[in-house]
């Protein structure tokens, strides 16, 4: 395998884990009835955005499950953006931490890699 394709400590299989979480994302958007298809086939920025949006609505479900993360919200919700990042990389991985899509990813990537010794936020990935 070429060097530098792999982060230390990571298979191909956690790889392909990993991005069939951003499969699943796009599966979400494909099924979405709501949305203008003929338009979006034409703009690819979109189908990056719509995935974003996705993602965060996501990750936002999950994470405001927890109490703690309410409180915080309602005290400062910039703050509540600042620490979601640290709350997230110290749940499951710093790469996880880059964007609600990865997140994601890295969420589904650890259910698929430690079963029922994933984080519990991973685990309600496929609550979902």
């Amino acid at each position: 395998m070429p060097k530098g394709i792999l982060v230390e400590c990571t298979t191909p299989d956690n790889v392909v884990a990993h991005e069939s979480g951003h499969a699943a994302l796009y599966s979400l958007i494909l099924n979405d009835e709501s949305l203008d298809w003929n338009y979006l086939l034409y703009d690819e920025r979109e189908v990056d955005r719509l995935h974003d949006a996705y993602a965060a609505a996501i990750v936002n479900s999950i994470i405001m499950k927890d109490p703690a993360m309410i409180e915080m919200y309602n005290a400062d919700p910039w703050m509540y953006a600042a620490k979601k990042v640290g709350f997230i990389q110290g749940s499951i991985s710093k790469y996880a931490g880059r964007r609600d899509g990865e997140t994601v990813s890295e969420w589904f990537n650890d259910v698929s890699a430690n079963g029922e010794n994933a984080d519990d936020f991973s685990e309600e990935i496929h609550k979902l």
